[in-house]
């Protein structure tokens, strides 16, 4: 978690992998808006459990982003990007899908700093 500069009060090791759990049920999913409630559970699981452990909110996006590469780099759901696109175009095609469309584009940022910036 320090390569990821996850700060001290973020950093809860085995506690993630409820999260990881939930994101990696976006592979058993046929359909975008069941993918969509798997990666806003996942996120959700965070949050809470965050605040459960540390009682403070991930305040900024640059707290909620190693998080969220922590996750991705444990996960083991494939075809990441294909199913991000998938669920993005869902989530643009309708548009009173605010929320889950700010948690997908989290997401695929998260993928895109992986894929473009980490030799894996």
């Amino acid at each position: 978690m320090e390569f990821l500069e996850i700060k001290n009060k973020y950093r809860l090791n085995q506690q993630y992998w409820n999260g990881i759990a939930e994101l990696n049920k976006v592979d058993k999913s046929t359909n975008p808006r069941d993918k969509l409630r798997s990666i806003q559970q996942m996120q959700c699981l965070i949050k809470s459990l965050i605040y459960e452990n540390s009682n403070c909110e991930l305040a900024t996006m640059d707290d909620e982003l190693p998080v969220m590469i922590y996750i991705i780099l444990y996960s083991e759901f494939q075809n990441k990007f294909a199913s991000i696109h998938y669920v993005d175009d869902f989530c643009n095609s309708d548009p009173t899908i605010e929320t889950g469309k700010r948690t997908v584009t989290t997401l695929r940022v998260s993928l895109e700093y992986i894929a473009n910036e980490w030799n894996i």
